[in-house]
């Protein structure tokens, strides 16, 4: 059982850089879930007995291929496809034989794509090729396998005719949501790619401190101005005062021919008119 417990950790790894990969180099990840499991010498002796294999070493290995088996959970039905060319394209990996259940789906309506594979195990004295099945399944048929499974451990194989007319209807609903899923997906993507994954966003008004109406700058007022208590928009905007230094007068405007000329002195307060006019 070493030889088949080396094997599985040699896929892992295989398995386990693609992920990786995906993970960090691209925008999606189709990956999972990765999941192994080594038959028991229990449930391999009764798989021996129902297939009639002859109880030896070399007739096992070459007739019970799931000896060593590793299962990938993906999102969508594509991803599986895709996965399964990954693997098949490395050269150390030798594909024995390949079983579509998703295309051509078992009688009880279960659906999965296994790969048995041959992966070479370096051992301190020789290289052995050591059998895989790598079994490739969306998140839906993986819950009902499970469940499936469970059910007829249950009922030790005799599940009852209802249930099993409940199980295919279960397996078509799943393979319903596998398809709707996936439609749904490629949707947002193509969404995604016509608008560049922007987001309409109004323009940020700015702060109503330094708003700016027509032409005219407002200013937020000292905390003890009389006009801090006013909205910005009821703030009036003041005259600016004259140049600090020698009493500065005021130019008369139109209109203001006969009126005195006002004067204010250095800190600009008016200076009292001295004209009786």
């Amino acid at each position: 059982m070493l030889g088949y417990k080396s094997g599985i950790a040699e896929v892992m790894t295989k398995i386990t850089i693609l992920r990786d990969e995906f993970e960090h180099m691209h925008d999606t990840n189709p990956i999972e879930h990765i999941g192994s499991r080594l038959k028991s010498p229990e449930s391999l002796m009764a798989k021996v007995r129902r297939k009639g294999c002859p109880p030896t070493l070399e007739a096992i290995r070459e007739q019970i291929w799931d000896i060593a088996g590793v299962r990938i959970t993906c999102s969508f039905v594509s991803d599986i496809y895709r996965i399964r060319d990954l693997l098949v394209s490395q050269r150390d990996l030798t594909v024995l034989a390949e079983r579509d259940y998703i295309a051509d789906p078992k009688p009880n309506g279960y659906q999965s794509l296994h790969l048995i594979v041959q992966v070479p195990v370096f051992l301190s004295d020789r290289v052995e090729a050591v059998t895989v099945e790598i079994q490739i399944r969306t998140i839906a048929m993986d819950f009902w396998a499970s469940l499936e499974h469970k059910i007829y451990y249950k009922y030790d194989g005799a599940v009852p005719a209802r249930l099993l007319t409940e199980l295919k209807e279960a397996a078509l609903a799943a393979a319903r949501l596998d398809t709707t899923m996936e439609q749904l997906h490629d949707e947002v993507r193509a969404l995604a790619a016509g608008t560049g994954h922007a987001r309409h966003t109004s323009p940020r008004r700015p702060p109503t401190s330094c708003c700016r109406r027509s032409r005219t700058s407002w200013t937020s007022p000292a905390p003890n101005h009389p006009n801090a208590d006013l909205t910005p928009h009821r703030r009036r905007r003041r005259r600016p005062l004259p140049t600090v230094g020698a009493a500065a007068t005021v130019r008369p405007g139109p209109g203001d021919h006969t009126r005195p000329v006002a004067r204010r002195d250095a800190g600009g307060r008016r200076e009292p008119c001295s004209d009786p006019r």
